[in-house]
């Protein structure tokens, strides 16, 4: 099938439920040294921390939206046990206090 428009992969993946979101990845690698290792591609300017932002929060509807209606992965029983800090957390978005959203944002990092 031929596409015409292109698609954010990451979001499609989070939306149909073929993926989640991790903001804690840890990569070590034993040979370089700290020079070698400091950030070169980096901005810090506002319109791009703005633009950031608002990315990670589509990512964060997308996967919410799929979690609460058991789109792909989050229909396994299996996965919404695993996971069941999330799937409390998309079920009470709007129910919950902010220092419930705090804990819960820090105990999956």
């Amino acid at each position: 099938m031929m596409q015409l428009f292109r698609e954010d992969m990451g979001l499609f993946m989070l939306k149909h439920g073929k993926s989640n979101m991790s903001s804690s990845i840890y990569v070590k690698y034993d040979s370089l040294d700290e020079q070698q290792t400091a950030i070169i591609d980096y901005s810090n300017t506002i319109q791009n921390l703005q633009a950031d932002g608002n990315y990670m929060d589509r990512l964060e509807k997308a996967e919410l939206g799929a979690i609460k209606e058991r789109i792909g992965m989050w229909g396994d029983a299996r996965i919404r046990k695993q996971k069941s800090e999330l799937v409390e957390f998309s079920n009470d978005t709007a129910n919950i206090g902010i220092f419930r959203k705090i804990w819960l944002y820090f105990s999956n990092q």
